[in-house]
């Protein structure tokens, strides 16, 4: 089964980012090369699974969720930090406000957190 929320939040996030790199100099940096390249592969991954591919290889499977959170944490600190820094290209697009940039910290930061707690409550048994 394919997971459309996942690809619609990878797609989201990759249209996102592929906009600054073409319009926003100021939003140059590790975290933005790594999100988009993640968002890639997250994309691929999930039109593999989608197709019955299965991911068996253990190794793999902790590297990939080692990159997730490496990813979290990009999303986490890229956005304040353009924010901080007052890369208002970010949040602008050609017709006004650009909603892709709070709702993908939002979202992120929010689906860590139930992450977190679906966690917490498994390791002990709530």
């Amino acid at each position: 089964m394919i997971n459309v929320v996942g690809l619609a939040f990878q797609g989201l996030i990759l249209s996102w980012v592929m906009k600054l790199e073409k319009a926003c100099g100021c939003s140059a940096g590790w975290q933005r090369a790594y999100i988009k390249y993640y968002a890639i592969g997250s994309i691929l991954l999930l039109l593999l699974a989608a197709a019955g591919n299965q991911l068996k290889n253990k190794a793999l499977a902790a590297a990939l969720v080692g990159a997730g959170l490496v990813n979290i944490y990009a999303i986490l600190t890229y956005i304040p930090r353009m924010k901080y820094w007052g890369c208002s290209c970010a949040a602008s697009g050609d017709h006004g406000y650009d909603f892709r940039e709070d709702f993908i910290y939002w979202w992120t930061l929010i689906g860590t957190m139930v992450m977190i707690f679906v966690l917490s409550a498994t390791l002990l048994r709530i």
